[in-house]
């Protein structure tokens, strides 16, 4: 898991409830390979999963029938869920995740290299209670580079909003545009699947703060994490600003 911090070493005062634990510093840090951290050897690669069979030729899937359970934080919001807790089963939820993340992958994965994509650069963060995971850049085939946004474009020209919304795999409602759709679906669900495969499903949920980046290759599938990931975060805090 790249580079970690581990909040038990903090030494809370046992007669101020106000105490704040101070923001880590950057050399507070330490590198763990990500074996590591999720228990998986290497090599970690992923796979484009087959539509489910009730996918129609388009890739589109229905909605389940049965409502999502909810849950708190990322996945909550990307299902858009309002159901009260406890009104579908743990199984129900999981079946339904996963039917949702086939459909998602069977999209957004064969377009990235259609459009030429030869392999993704993506960071993640996270701690406490998530983990979170988003694109920074993606490299061509002809060796030129996009960042988020110009990758966003060119799926939205190559038509992957309009499948997703199509799909029913929409964060926050099909009303939104879709650029807004693609670009929260391969960030918090796209990136976040592949970081999954490499840390494992409950990255950044524990007492410690962590960050990093990692490489993925569209033609053969291989995750890498980055050993020397710069400390660029978005849902954590690191004070930069202190020697040692």
């Amino acid at each position: 898991m790249p580079y970690f911090f581990d909040a038990t070493t903090i030494v809370w005062p046992d007669d101020d409830d106000n105490f704040e634990a101070p923001d880590p510093k950057l050399a507070d840090f330490v590198y763990l390979p990500a074996p590591e951290f999720s228990g998986k050897p290497p090599p970690v690669r992923f796979t484009v999963p087959s539509a489910p069979p009730d996918a129609d030729p388009a890739i589109a899937s229905p909605a389940s029938d049965t409502p999502a359970k909810p849950r708190s934080g990322l996945l909550s919001w990307i299902f858009g869920s309002r159901v009260e807790a406890g009104k579908a089963d743990a199984q129900d939820w999981a079946r339904d995740h996963d039917r949702r993340s086939k459909v998602m992958q069977a999209i957004t994965i064969p377009a990235l290299r259609e459009i030429g994509v030869a392999t993704a650069y993506c960071r993640y963060d996270g701690g406490n209670d998530e983990g979170f995971a988003w694109f920074d850049h993606v490299t061509l085939k002809d060796g030129r580079r996009l960042d988020a946004e110009a990758l966003v474009d060119r799926l939205v020209a190559a038509g992957v909003g309009r499948k997703l919304v199509a799909a029913k795999i929409t964060i926050g409602g099909p009303a939104r545009s879709d650029e807004e759709q693609v670009r929260d679906v391969i960030n918090y669900w796209l990136a976040n699947e592949w970081v999954s495969l490499l840390l494992g499903g409950g990255f950044g949920t524990g007492e410690y703060s962590m960050y990093g980046a990692c490489t993925v290759d569209l033609e053969t599938g291989l995750i890498t994490d980055d050993p020397k990931a710069e400390p660029i975060v978005q849902n954590i805090v690191i004070d930069k600003t202190a020697k040692n």
